[in-house]
């Protein structure tokens, strides 16, 4: 911090200032006079001086300005109290000597002062500042637009933000809302203080003044259309009267008769004063609603429900409609306001449809509602139909007439816009699509308002469905059957074929409708059988016997309907195969006949394009998907054809080749595994005959020899060629691999490591595990046959496995390469940087993304795809065989010293792995942990635990050290699709760890259980050690998220628990401290600075010594022992969060990045005014999703969030 100017004169500054502003100064003087301007800002006599340049108006605007800069930075950062009158003399001159000509920016510096002062002496000192604000209130339009300006200030900084000042003063939110309310309203709702001096003036109070004072000006807005003072004075109210009803009394908006100068506002005024009118409207209608009664309800809302005003909204939807996305920004972007204006007041009608029903009125309004909801633009529609979903979930009587009527006409919307519309092209034509690419500055916005679009539309037919389940179902089916059967009449070609087809979207539609009707059939049946009622019981029956005929019905039309498209015919059997499951468990010979037609598929050997050979395969694999999850309900039928089963399923190998085994195996298991007609005897030792082959494959004696070393290991799957292959291809000296075409040689390698690959025994192990562990109840006869067959060969996988996962990842270690020449060591770097597609940052769609890959397969880039797939499929492999092992409960985790070895096997070397990689180890590891039964905790996670924290405080605190030097460093040139994935990907990875960390110290997880992961973690200092130095890491990384949680833990769950002197309590008291006033003092932590602040505080409170010393070693704080002694002890002695964290804020003011309430967040690139308004409506802090990612080279581009399920 920068040492204040003793002896500052006027003349000096005025000499500064004039060499900063003129052009012809050089950089180095107009540097110095930067610099001696902020020390002069430090100065004692800063206030006077700041005051006399800024008072003077015969001065030019930019003096007047730095001396006001002067004023407010004394007033936050060296003024401690005392000398009232005169600020206060100050402040009224100040607001005196403003001009009418003077530039805005100079009259909302002097509101600034004029707020910074009242915050700190009105009422002790400056009494009769209410009078003043009224004196000024009857003056011109300028002193009228500085009072609006001074009242929004101080009602946002008193009751919206986490402004310290005000905080620090318990009596200011009390003080201000006694002016604000009339006279009559404070008596009945705000008792008397004893000896507090009177600071109101007048009975009016200032939200009553406020709306007077708009009809005044709506008057006369009438009478002078074109005079923008009075325009501005008129949107200025109406922000004033928003900022007030967020927490004003609900006697104080009905005695103001606010909504109705606001609704006159919107009646009179242009669309600048429309839109601030419904900005009122909105914090009217969304204020905390709990404890406002009935008849205040009545009142409030109900000159809004008069036929009058509902005409009007109609009239002003009816003049927005029409514009196009890039028509009239004007028109949509008040289109979007109304559509929130009217959801509030829909939420409003739900709740209290008494207050609305007595106008007579409700059809008008949810006709307009109605109307709404079919706006093309996804933002307009989005905030009524979550009304329209509230309003189906709610049984009042009022509302069954006009949800009845408005059903059909919701089923067909939501329907026809459960489109992907992401998948469509902006010049298709399109109108949504139009409309999204106005809205949206980036993928990430497109694909939540897309989210969030689909599921309200999925919730919103599920819903109708529940209420009218067979009318609702029928119809539903009925659309389907009528578009497939439409759709095998169109002309296909085999040869142009790609996915996704126009047709194919449009048969998602109907999909996504009749899965989302089929889980609202099942919630209806569930609720309405009645335990004690058997008429009612039997109706249910009945209606229930005719929606399973409905899908019954279904299933045998599809099955029948030639689809010649290999996507859209996977999709349905795939939905075939899970309705039969779900809803047509009682008809066994609809399964037989949906087995036999997965069993008579095959695939097309005539030409074709490369897309529909991939079609082709996954409609395969999907066809003995569904046969597995058949068997899992209908395995005693198909017990009874078992060895008709087994012939069928070799012819389609004998044609389709044996890769299909590994799908088809799995199914002839379950059969014998889950058929109840079997004895457990006879049923175990067919399971171990089917088994023995895997066994075998593990015992294998080349395996064997195979994983002697890591050498061996290479050798053994081909690795051990790749150096000669990637130096005679001069992969190094090529930039382009994906235009490079592999030759003869390099496809002969490629396809060996492919098929040495598949030698290794994971694939089936991993298939079988599946099919014997998915979907069984702990306990049960099966699972206990389970638990013993494998348990058996369980001490023969696991060796092996541990060593081929320690391989797989060592792969990853640059150690393993350092022994090559540079170039090679470059090139592995780069094969070993996945290709990957991101939900939300890629440019490009998922479809896109897939085709590039496939059309790369043989070129350089398809041979490092390859590559990165038979050294990630070894790894996730193993880590899906462990997570299967972990469902058999004890016979796997009771494993004597298991846990060192595998958290040696995962965790050794991880953190060469990228990012996502890592990312996916933590989940595995969470559901690992998580599957641990309680006895054998204390056994079991120890190693576990301690190695996986080490390892990602290690990785965070590298990828994060990089990525901001990076940022640091960049350049216009740098490939900012790549950094932006990288950032995510980062992220997502930390907040993993910080979540899991979270679940595990939720001690509410873990209720009657001993151990808890939480006592483990803080009696353990193995454990504890590795966990609080990644917390402290956590807290500086840039992460809302991430920091967010961290400080939830450590405030709520671990300090608590460290409270006396020791080796833990030292590392909070100073390190944990610093790293959270580190962040603090970041710009990019602003909207964290009150979880930041309180954690503060709670470790001042722990031990005021050891953080006294180490605040007190700041910058700025060193030479004021005293400043930082009394604050501490305030802090320690207030007994109360809020206090003591606005204590915090205010000793580290100089230190912090920036003030929430002067910047709000910052620290990334600006958005632009469409991304604001998108924030605006949707909450893009929402707690994060896996990152979604598809990556080359891989069996289905599965994404990490599924490599471990």
């Amino acid at each position: 911090m920068a040492e204040p100017i003793a002896n500052l004169s006027e003349a000096g500054l005025i000499q500064a200032l004039e060499v900063v502003y003129n052009p012809r100064s050089k950089n180095e003087t107009r540097q110095e006079a930067t610099i001696f301007l902020d020390q002069a800002k430090q100065s004692p006599e800063a206030l006077t001086h700041g005051y006399l340049l800024a008072s003077d108006s015969s001065r030019p605007a930019v003096l007047r300005h730095y001396g006001m800069s002067m004023m407010l930075f004394y007033l936050k950062h060296v003024y401690t109290g005392g000398n009232e009158q005169e600020l206060k003399g100050y402040v009224l001159n100040l607001t005196e000597s403003l001009l009418e000509n003077d530039p805005s920016f100079l009259k909302n510096k002097v509101v600034q002062i004029w707020t910074e002062v009242a915050k700190r002496i009105w009422g002790q000192g400056w009494d009769n500042m209410d009078e003043q604000l009224v004196n000024l209130w009857r003056s011109t339009l300028s002193h009228k637009e500085f009072v609006l300006l001074a009242l929004e200030q101080l009602s946002e900084d008193i009751f919206s933000r986490e402004d310290y000042v005000a905080a620090l003063r318990s009596d200011l939110g009390s003080s201000f809302a006694r002016i604000c309310v009339t006279e009559a309203v404070m008596k009945d709702h705000y008792l008397p203080v004893q000896d507090a001096p009177l600071l109101r003036s007048g009975k009016e109070g200032w939200l009553q003044r406020i709306c007077l004072g708009l009809n005044a000006f709506l008057e006369q807005h009438s009478q002078q259309p074109q005079d923008a003072q009075i325009q501005a004075c008129i949107v200025r109210s109406l922000g004033v009267i928003q900022s007030f009803c967020v927490w004003i009394s609900p006697q104080a908006i009905i005695t103001s008769r606010c909504v109705e100068m606001i609704g006159s506002a919107f009646a009179s005024g242009d669309t600048a004063m429309r839109m601030a009118a419904m900005d009122a409207f909105i914090s009217i209608f969304n204020r905390n609603r709990v404890n406002i009664e009935t008849a205040e309800m009545e009142k409030i809302i109900g000159p809004i429900f008069n036929q009058g005003s509902l005409q009007l909204l109609h009239e002003a939807y009816g003049w927005a409609k029409t514009a196009g996305a890039e028509e009239d920004d004007e028109k949509y972007s008040f289109a979007k306001k109304l559509s929130e204006v009217l959801a509030s007041l829909g939420v409003l009608v739900e709740i209290n449809p008494d207050v609305v029903e007595k106008t007579g009125n409700l059809p008008l309004f949810f006709s307009l509602l109605l109307e709404i909801t079919t706006h093309p633009s996804l933002l307009v529609s989005l905030p009524v139909l979550d009304v329209w979903l509230r309003l189906l979930r709610s049984r009042t009587p009022q509302f069954t007439n006009i949800i009845n009527e408005s059903m059909g006409a919701l089923l067909e919307l939501c329907t026809s816009r459960a489109l992907k519309f992401d998948s469509l092209s902006e010049d298709s034509g399109n109108a949504t699509v139009a409309f999204l690419a106005s809205d949206c500055d980036t993928v990430a916005q497109r694909e939540l308002i897309l989210g969030q679009y689909r599921t309200a539309c999925v919730h919103t037919i599920e819903i109708v469905v529940r209420r009218v389940p067979l009318d609702a179902m029928k119809h539903i089916l009925d659309e389907a059957a009528t578009f497939f059967h439409s759709l095998s009449s169109r002309p296909f070609s085999r040869e142009t074929y790609s996915k996704p087809s126009p047709e194919s979207l449009q048969a998602d539609t109907h999909f996504t409708a009749i899965e989302a009707g089929s889980r609202g059939c099942l919630k209806w049946l569930a609720t309405h059988v009645e335990a004690n009622n058997d008429s009612m019981n039997q109706a249910v029956d009945a209606k229930g016997a005719n929606i399973e005929i409905a899908f019954g019905q279904w299933c045998d039309t599809a099955l029948t309907i030639p689809i010649q498209d290999p996507d859209i015919s996977r999709k349905m059997i795939a939905q075939i195969v899970s309705l039969t499951s779900k809803v047509l468990s009682r008809y066994p010979q609809t399964a037989l006949t949906i087995l036999d037609r997965l069993l008579d598929i095959r695939g097309d050997k005539n030409p074709s394009s490369q897309s529909f050979k991939d079609a082709t395969k996954e409609l395969l694999e999907t066809c003995a998907f569904g046969a597995q999850r058949l068997a899992t309900t209908f395995a005693d039928t198909f017990l009874g054809i078992y060895d008709q089963l087994e012939s069928r399923i070799q012819q389609i190998l004998n044609v389709e080749g044996a890769d299909l085994q590994t799908r088809w195996m799995p199914f002839m298991l379950m059969i014998i595994h889950r058929a109840s007609n079997l004895d457990a005897e006879t049923r175990t030792e067919k399971l171990r005959r089917m088994i023995q082959p895997v066994k075998e494959a593990w015992e294998s004696p080349a395996l064997h020899t195979a994983l002697t070393d890591y050498s061996s290991f290479c050798n053994y799957l081909g690795w051990d060629r790749l150096p000669d292959f990637l130096h005679q291809n001069n992969f190094y000296s090529t930039q382009e691999w994906s235009e490079k075409s592999l030759g003869e040689d390099g496809l002969r390698l490629q396809q060996d490591l492919l098929d040495r690959n598949d030698q290794i025994p994971i694939k089936m192990t991993k298939a079988l595990l599946h099919a014997t562990t998915e979907k069984l109840e702990e306990g049960s006869p099966i699972f206990e046959i389970a638990c013993t067959v494998w348990g058996e060969i369980m001490p023969v996988i696991l060796p092996n496995l541990l060593k081929m996962l320690s391989y797989a990842t060592s792969f990853h270690s640059n150690d393993r390469w350092t022994s090559f020449p540079g170039e090679i060591q470059a090139i592995v770097r780069r094969i070993l940087t996945d290709r990957f597609w991101q939900n939300g940052i890629s440019a490009e769609s998922r479809d896109a993304f897939v085709s590039k890959v496939n059309n790369t397969k043989t070129t350089f880039e398809g041979f490092g795809s390859t590559v990165r797939r038979t050294v990630r499929q070894i790894r996730t492999g193993a880590c899906d065989l462990l997570m299967f092992f972990s469902k058999l409960g004890d016979v796997f985790y009771g494993i004597p010293e298991l846990a060192p070895p595998l958290s040696q096997a995962l965790y050794e070397g991880a953190a060469s792995l990228s990012a996502h990689h890592f990312a996916v180890l933590i989940t595995f590891s969470s559901n690992m942990i998580k599957g641990c039964p309680t006895p054998l905790r204390a056994q079991f996670l120890p190693p576990i635990l301690a190695n996986l924290f080490q390892q990602l405080k290690f990785k965070v605190d590298t990828e994060w050290d990089v990525l901001n030097r990076r940022t640091e460093e960049g350049s216009a040139d740098d490939n900012l699709d790549d950094e932006m994935k990288n950032q995510s990907i980062l992220r997502s990875m930390t907040y993993n760890g910080c979540y899991l960390l979270f679940t595990l110290t939720n001690a509410d997880l873990y209720k009657g259980e001993d151990p808890t992961p939480l006592s483990l973690i803080t009696t353990d200092v193995s454990i504890l050690e590795p966990v609080l130095t990644f917390t402290a890491s956590a807290l500086r990384v840039r992460d809302f998220h991430s920091v967010k949680s961290t400080c939830v833990i450590l405030h709520d769950r671990i300090i608590p628990l460290f409270r006396d002197p020791g080796a833990v309590h030292d590392y909070i008291c100073n390190d944990l401290l610093k790293a959270a006033i580190s962040s603090i003092h970041e710009p990019y932590f602003v909207d964290l600075q009150k979880d930041l602040a309180s954690l503060i505080v709670q470790i001042i409170t722990l031990d005021s010594d050891i953080a006294g010393n180490v605040i007190a070693s700041l910058p700025g704080l060193s030479s004021q022992p005293l400043k930082v002694h009394t604050a501490l002890e305030r802090v320690r002695t207030s007994g109360n969060e809020k206090i003591g964290r606005a204590l915090v804020l205010e000793l580290l003011e100089h230190l912090r990045g920036v003030s929430i309430h002067e910047m709000g967040r910052i620290g990334g690139p600006k958005k632009s005014r469409n991304q604001a308004r998108l924030l605006q409506q949707f909450d893009m802090q929402a707690e994060p999703t896996a990152v979604q990612i598809e990556r080359g080279g891989s069996p289905g581009l599965e994404g990490v969030a599924d490599l471990l399920q």
